[in-house]
């Protein structure tokens, strides 16, 4: 019963940075897009 607790933990842990990694991503690639875009015109 411990083990599966420490498990699924884990993989809530996982989950959450990957999902804020992909959110940092996102925020970065747009504000380089808005910088190119406006570079650009």
């Amino acid at each position: 019963m411990y083990l599966t607790s420490i498990a699924t933990d884990t993989v809530n842990l996982i989950f959450i940075l990957c999902i804020q990694h992909i959110f940092i991503l996102l925020y970065h690639f747009s504000s380089l897009a808005t910088t190119a875009v406006k570079d650009h015109c």
